[in-house]
Parts: C-alpha cells; structure tokens; sequence
C-alpha cells in the first residue's frame, strides 16, 4: 500500500491506495467520526461494485465536480468584484476590451492576394502530343513524359506548338 495525496474541498487529504481497484476516501462533508479534516473515511472496493454502481458513483463526482467549480468562480468573481471596488472602477469597465474610452483600432490590412482571373477555369492546351491528338500540355506546370521525350530527341518545342 503507498499513500499519495489529493485536493478536497481546497485542503490537501490522505487518500490510501490499496491496489489498482480499491481507493479510501476521506470525505469532508460527512460529520459522522471527527479528524483533523472534519470527514471519515470511506473504504471503496471498486472491483466489487457493479457497473450501475460504479456509473452512480461517477454521476455524483461529476456533480460534485461541476459544484465545486461553480463555487470557485463565484468566490474568485467576488474577489475580482472587491479588488475593483478598491480601486474605484467597475468590474465591467476591468473586463472590457482594453483602456476605458479608447478610440476603435482600425482592422488589420489583409495581405491575402487578389484572386487570379483565370483560378478555376480550364486553360486551353498550347501543346499537341505528336502521336495521339487527344493528349495536349497547357505549357503549365511539370512536363509530361512525351514533351521530355520529344526534347531528348533534340526537337524542337516549337514543333508541338497548337497553331
């Protein structure tokens, strides 16, 4: 058995490992045996609960959860509130998007290039394969074999030229 320590209710606790599947757990909000906590503890075998269980059990974590959490924003937002109170300004006016009664930024310059007219229309074939009048290059982009071939023969490009 190791020991290792969690946060409940903001106080560090002793929380027992036992195995992978049994956890002991102090709980504060229970005044049934008294620590220096104030809670008792609770032995829980996971491995011997059920699914269900073990879901009812998740179910009130979660809730527990979403409640402490709740109670930690209200607390820091009060305190935010006390703080700003202190130094005469509303928390509103703290919140706000930067200094109090400053002109509007001007948006941001878009460096983004104006579209090409010709982007997403076909272009015409500038070259005819020599063999096969289906197959054309635009003169765009990569070579196609052919076009490689035709040069390595020492022809001219000219030659393929759509007239």
């Amino acid at each position: 058995m190791h020991r290792t320590l969690i946060l409940l209710n903001q106080q560090w606790q002793n929380h027992d490992v036992v195995n992978d599947s049994m956890v002991i757990l102090s709980t504060p909000h229970t005044r049934a045996r008294q620590n220096k906590h104030r809670g008792i503890r609770m032995d829980i075998n996971l491995s011997e609960m059920s699914v269900p269980e073990l879901r009812r059990l998740q179910g009130r974590l979660e809730t527990e959860i979403r409640r402490r959490d709740e109670t930690a924003r209200r607390d820091v937002l009060k305190q935010f509130k006390k703080i700003a109170a202190e130094h005469g300004v509303s928390i509103d006016d703290v919140l706000a998007d930067g200094p109090a009664k400053s002109a509007p930024k001007a948006a941001p310059k878009s460096r983004k290039k104006a579209a090409s007219p010709t982007k997403g229309k076909r272009v015409p074939m500038k070259y005819r394969h020599p063999e096969d009048p289906k197959s054309g290059w635009t003169g765009r982009g990569r070579k196609p074999r052919w076009v490689e071939a035709w040069l390595g023969e020492g022809k001219s490009l000219d030659a393929l030229l759509i007239k």
